[in-house]
C-alpha cells in the first residue's frame, strides 16, 4: 500500500495509510477503530466525502465500518476501491481447518462465528 500512497500524494492527494493488527481483534472492532479515525478526518475537513483504497482484510473493514451507524457521512459518500476482499474468506484457511495444529495456531476458539468455514 505505501506505493500506492507515495503515487496519491505526489498527485496532491491527503492520504492516510491505516493500519491494524489483523488477528489481534475481530473485524467489528477493527471497524470501530476505523470509524473513530475517518470521525477525526471528517471533523478536520466536514462535507468533503473520503475515500478508501483496500488490500485484502481491509476491505471487509472498511464495508463493516460503512455499515456502522456511527460512520461519518463522508465516509458513506466517498468511492471505494476493494483490491481482493476475501468476500468468502480465506481458501487457504478452510482447507486447513482439518488439521489441529492449524486450528491451535490460528483460532483457539474454532467455533467463534467471525470463523466460517
Amino acid at each position: 500500500m505505501s506505493r500506492i500512497e507515495k503515487a496519491f500524494e505526489t498527485c496532491g492527494w491527503e492520504v492516510v495509510n491505516w493500519g491494524y493488527p489483523s488477528r489481534e481483534k475481530r473485524i467489528e472492532e477493527h471497524a470501530e477503530d476505523l470509524i473513530e479515525m475517518l470521525q477525526a478526518i471528517a471533523e478536520r475537513r466536514p462535507g468533503l466525502p473520503i475515500h478508501f483504497i483496500t488490500h485484502s482484510l481491509g476491505g471487509i473493514i472498511v464495508r463493516a465500518a460503512l455499515n456502522h451507524p456511527d460512520c461519518p457521512e463522508e465516509a458513506k459518500r466517498g468511492k471505494a476501491v476493494l483490491i481482493a476482499p476475501p468476500n468468502q474468506g480465506a481458501i487457504f484457511a478452510r482447507k486447513l481447518k482439518n488439521y489441529p495444529f492449524f486450528r491451535w495456531i490460528l483460532v483457539p476458539d474454532c467455533k467463534s462465528p467471525s470463523w466460517n468455514f
